[in-house]
């Protein structure tokens, strides 16, 4: 029997270890999870009270560092301990494996490729032909090819809820459960590597595939049963990805038997060609829906991202929204490529034409080998060698800190990305906003940002104070 160590650098509940544990955990092996970035007062102590003979890292591109950093102390402290690196990063990035704190990683989705390298590693058996694992063995390199996703998503164990249970009050465990009732994306927005996975795993591959609505059912009555949680938060990139049909089979037995308030992403087009959709989702229990504007500019948002979205039903899918009492959130890209300072004022103000309950604010981050990426280095906002780089190692921590495109005008982005949401709520503030947009008061907007962010999460996911606040102030 494995003892696991999941390890990882942000306080939330990640379903895709989750549902790594599950897999294991039905071999018989163990598992725990560590969370912080520090590793004496983080991550060590956890390994002392663990035990563990493996630990998994799952990473995007900009926790590479962090990742880096965690297994080269392990290695020093627990030489015996085997480190399983896998997430987005390994996935797109096969030269991961060239770093010297890098043996073993797996790459797509890992289920099954996880659970049999956990066992073979546990027997000692060979582990350099296990299909979605990349190892260095003796200094040599070995690439297993990926084996076919599971075509059946009903297939796989329920994710391991009780993973999580010793960071449930920073975390908000009781308050919201996240949940997933399909994976992958039809669309080919350009700074997304949903794009690139149909490429990653050949076109005869669907990618896309949704559970049926009588599997998501059974998940939510357990965590009903067990968890009675306040709120359902589906983190599908396209809730009702397959469609009307199971959309309404769903949100039926969903108001019959499960009855806790929710949210979904979904695209506004979709609601607004089909406008019953509003109605179904407030009768089921939907207090939030949100969709992804990305640039009020058409041209920006169809022709450069590719998104297929046009403006009226962006406007028609919000009055069907609101005419039936669901807050709105809308999330909004700055800082794109080819965008002017005058387009984000577009996206500013169609924000405000459609009443946004919380219009959420991204700055652009180049992921490599991203079509949007390409644009940046076409136009000169990105060095040339930028792909072929390790493009995690920036001072970018996140989409909210700031943007490392090479903009004449990066100061004035950044801060209308602190303002934005000031700005769509006030609109008798813009010409004020303009202004003090282009002077350098960075920390000023830096906390009035975390202020209203914070406000807007606490509201929407109902959250205690404390919870607010570690989250928002001191994150």
């Amino acid at each position: 029997m494995a003892k696991i160590l999941f390890v990882q650098n942000f306080m939330v509940e990640y379903l895709g270890i989750m549902y790594l544990s599950s897999a294991v955990k039905k071999q018989g092996h163990n598992c725990a999870v560590a969370i912080g970035k520090d590793y004496k007062k983080d991550i060590y102590p956890k390994l002392i009270e663990e035990k563990p003979n493996v630990v998994g890292i799952s990473l995007m591109t900009f926790s590479q560092d962090w990742s880096l950093e965690i297994a080269r102390n392990i290695k020093k402290d627990f030489p015996s301990i085997k480190i399983i690196f896998g997430g987005p990063h390994p996935t797109y990035f096969h030269d991961f494996i060239n770093e010297p704190e890098v043996d073993i990683m797996v790459v797509g989705e890992a289920e099954q490729a996880f659970t049999e390298l956990v066992s073979a590693l546990e027997k000692n058996k060979p582990i350099n032909k296990i299909k979605n694992v990349h190892c260095k063995i003796d200094g040599k390199i070995y690439r297993n090819p990926i084996r076919p996703v599971l075509k059946n998503l009903d297939e796989l164990e329920f994710p391991d809820r009780n993973l999580y249970k010793l960071y449930s009050w920073k975390i908000g465990r009781k308050d919201n459960q996240n949940m997933i009732a399909s994976r992958g994306c039809p669309f080919k927005c350009t700074y997304c590597y949903n794009n690139a996975a149909d490429d990653y795993y050949g076109s005869e591959i669907r990618f896309t595939r949704t559970r049926s609505p009588g599997n998501v059912i059974l998940e939510l009555e357990q965590i009903k049963k067990e968890i009675n949680p306040k709120e359902i938060t589906f983190h599908d990139d396209f809730f009702g990805l397959a469609g009307k049909k199971w959309i309404h089979e769903f949100l039926e037995e969903y108001s019959n038997k499960i009855k806790i308030p929710f949210l979904v992403l979904m695209r506004a087009d979709i609601i607004a060609r089909n406008p019953e959709i509003p109605l179904l989702l407030k009768k089921a229990g939907c207090f939030q829906v949100c969709f992804g504007i990305e640039s009020g500019n058409e041209y920006i948002r169809n022709e450069i991202i590719k998104k297929n979205l046009k403006n009226e039903d962006i406007i028609k899918a919000s009055e069907l929204i609101h005419e039936q009492g669901i807050y709105l959130r809308t999330c909004n890209l700055l800082g794109i490529p080819g965008e002017k300072i005058e387009n984000i004022y577009e996206t500013i103000e169609l924000n405000q034409k459609i009443k946004a309950d919380f219009p959420h604010p991204y700055i652009f981050y180049p992921f490599p080998k991203t079509q949007l990426t390409e644009v940046a280095i076409q136009q000169g906002l990105l060095d040339r060698d930028y792909d072929k780089r390790d493009a995690g190692k920036t001072s970018v921590k996140s989409f909210h800190h700031g943007s490392i495109l090479n903009f004449e005008n990066k100061n004035e982005i950044e801060n209308l990305h602190k303002l934005f949401q000031l700005a769509v709520a006030y609109p008798s503030l813009m010409p004020k906003i303009k202004e003090w947009a282009k002077k350098d008061h960075k920390f000023i907007n830096k906390m009035i940002f975390k202020l209203i962010l914070g406000y807007k999460f606490k509201k929407v996911y109902k959250l205690s104070l404390p919870i607010a606040i570690y989250n928002f102030m001191f994150r």
